[in-house]
């Protein structure tokens, strides 16, 4: 996805539309909410309802002093709280989530895992393939240390190599066909498919072009954050529930440099990271002028039959669009279709849509319209969940200019493996300890406009887009 071309239309398009208003981000702060969203439902995804029993955890309910805190309990913030008590057990870790633990988008996604950076485009664009291909490199050897951290810590999750099918119209064939060369010019492998022997792969005539991707690995997200969960509180982190953070102060006190307030507790903390991705910019407005949250939404159907998948022809399991407000599809292990696709921004940071059910009915129109061997498959499952988003499209990992604070933020859907990875390399950090791969831990880069910009121009871009 091209994600810099999107929030650079947004963010022009809200500038245009509100008479060239363009507000600094103390004078945006008065534009609406400005606190963490702690109304968000969170309805459970089929991955969470699959995974089982998660491990028990309780709400913060007192005043605790720690080592290290971790804010938000997805793979990037657990990566780290792992990670920090493999390199100094001694150290005293929390974490700090203010809905279930393990509830946000690591255990609602499209289950890929993927040995990509995902705005390696936008480097190959940029700075040449030789760069792209090292940051690709760098997302590669992140994949294999997600696959090992779960085949040493004994977390069954399914996964395991499988074949992507990119999927485009006629007129997003040239699309398709850059984006392939690209992947060959940076080590990527794959291969482009066409004609009739494409049709009888993917079972419609919805699309015309597409392209094999063999770099691809597919999980079970639920059973592997529940995997990561407990191996965090066997390592002996204390794992919060219920706790949001709903406000940080800062000082100069090496013991208590951050304090962390939840609505029954607080925490005083050395040090502090930010791994809570597109619910990050509520937090007082922390990086809302770098990153914005966009919310999708899932529908799944019921399992199908053997007879039923038989007679789809389906070759893949697993496919998704190539144009920039995309559509992917994918199958459960219990054979049902899910059909994911991007809603939009909601307004002032948001990750609550305010109308699921007319959002919920235009996916099942476009899935079947797309597939239309789903038409009678009844669609029986159905959530959201937000992703977060920067203007260059990198994520924003490493130190932040206030004493003992650091942030993992901004994977865009692609954090199973580049926010697990990143989320390890800033661990390293925090406690000073090397890492070959340090050196790709980013600050924040490119400016999104604020409030009510960014509103304005968001709802231009997806009218005119979806």
């Amino acid at each position: 996805m091209e994600r810099r071309k999107m929030i650079k239309t947004i963010g022009i398009s809200g500038g245009v539309i509100a008479g060239g208003l363009i507000l600094s981000t103390a004078t945006a702060k008065k534009w609406g909410p400005n606190s963490p969203q702690v109304d968000d439902p969170r309805e459970p995804s089929f991955w969470e309802k699959d995974a089982g029993q998660m491990p028990e955890t309780t709400q913060l309910t007192s005043d605790i002093q720690v080592d290290m805190a971790v804010i938000g309990s997805g793979i990037t913030g657990l990566s780290a709280a792992c990670t920090l008590k493999e390199l100094r057990p001694e150290l005293k870790v929390c974490v700090l989530e203010s809905h279930r633990p393990c509830s946000g988008a690591s255990s609602r996604n499209s289950a890929h895992m993927k040995g990509e950076y995902h705005s390696w485009e936008s480097i190959y664009s940029s700075e040449g393939p030789e760069v792209a291909f090292e940051w690709n490199k760098f997302s590669q050897r992140g994949l294999e240390d997600a696959i090992n951290f779960t085949k040493t810590n004994n977390i069954d999750c399914n996964l395991h190599k499988e074949t992507l099918m990119w999927l485009a119209t006629r007129n997003k064939a040239g699309k398709l066909k850059t984006m392939a060369k690209r992947m060959k010019d940076v080590g990527l492998k794959g291969t482009i498919v066409t004609g009739k022997k494409f049709h009888d792969k993917v079972g419609t005539d919805f699309y015309q072009i597409g392209f094999e991707d063999f770099n691809n690995y597919i999980t079970h997200p639920g059973k592997m954050m529940k995997g990561f969960l407990q191996t965090a509180l066997d390592r002996g982190v204390m794992v919060y529930s219920a706790s949001p953070v709903m406000a940080v102060a800062n000082s100069d006190s090496k013991t208590e440099t951050n304090i962390l307030k939840t609505p029954k507790g607080s925490v005083a903390a050395k040090k502090v990271m930010f791994a809570s991705n597109a619910y990050t910019p509520r937090i007082k407005g922390l990086l809302s002028s770098r990153m914005v949250p966009i919310v999708l939404a899932t529908i799944a159907t019921e399992p199908l039959t053997p007879s039923q998948k038989a007679a789809a022809g389906v070759e893949f399991d697993h496919m998704t669009e190539v144009q920039l407000i995309s559509r992917t599809l994918g199958h459960t292990p219990d054979n049902r279709i899910y059909f994911r696709g991007i809603l939009g921004y909601s307004s002032f940071n948001s990750c609550v849509w305010k109308n699921l059910d007319k959002a919920y009915n235009r996916l099942e129109r476009e899935m079947k319209e797309r597939m239309p061997w789903t038409r009678d498959l009844k669609v029986t499952l159905k959530w959201p969940g937000a992703v977060a988003l920067t203007y260059s499209g990198k994520p924003i990992a490493g130190p932040l200019p206030l004493e003992g604070q650091y942030v993992s933020l901004g994977y865009g859907g692609f954090g199973m493996v580049n926010g697990y990875y990143h989320g390890k390399l800033v661990a390293h950090r925090m406690v000073g300890a090397d890492h070959p791969d340090m050196k790709f831990l980013r600050g924040p880069s490119g400016w999104i406009p604020p409030e009510p910009s960014r509103s304005i121009g968001a709802k231009t871009f997806f009218s005119f887009t979806i």
